[in-house]
């Protein structure tokens, strides 16, 4: 829920707290920069969305329906982005993500994801891994570093 000023004027601080949504499309439209003054972030992955109920989960958010993906595909964007990252804060970022689906969700499954990906892409992804990352993203996530290596070591091997 949105507040208005004079409800947020008199809510404490620490009652509130701010939701950034990510708008990411399958394709951009040809005029959606005209359209809506914005580009979205686009990732071709996110078709499986669209096409397949098995591949997303629908849930109330704020009073609206949200499409969601399922861990595979939302794993499967998170192995592609993750060698590109040029931030060394949105890599960690990712092996976060990456790292939190494969220890607290269920349903992911690593042929599903590999298969979304492509050989190319995990083959990136099980390049670009460094134990600087690992060892970030378990202090950030308060987890054993060796359960942030196994978990990722289930996935590439």
């Amino acid at each position: 829920m949105e507040l208005d000023p004079e409800t947020a004027r008199k809510t404490p601080s620490y009652n509130i707290f701010p939701i950034f949504v990510d708008l990411i499309v399958d394709n951009i439209p040809n005029n959606f920069r005209e359209r809506y003054g914005f580009n979205p972030v686009d990732e071709p992955l996110l078709r499986e969305l669209f096409e397949s109920e098995s591949k997303r989960s629908i849930v109330e958010f704020l009073g609206k329906l949200v499409w969601l993906p399922s861990p595979n595909v939302l794993l499967a964007t998170k192995i592609k982005s993750y060698p590109s990252r040029d931030k060394d804060h949105k890599r960690i970022k990712d092996m976060c993500d990456i790292t939190s689906l494969l220890l607290f969700s269920r349903g992911w499954v690593k042929t599903s994801v590999s298969n979304l990906v492509g050989e190319d892409v995990f083959g990136k992804f099980r390049n670009t891994i460094n134990e600087g990352d690992l060892v970030e993203s378990s202090r950030i996530l308060d987890l054993d570093i060796n359960l942030v290596k196994n978990a990722i070591k289930r996935l590439i091997e």
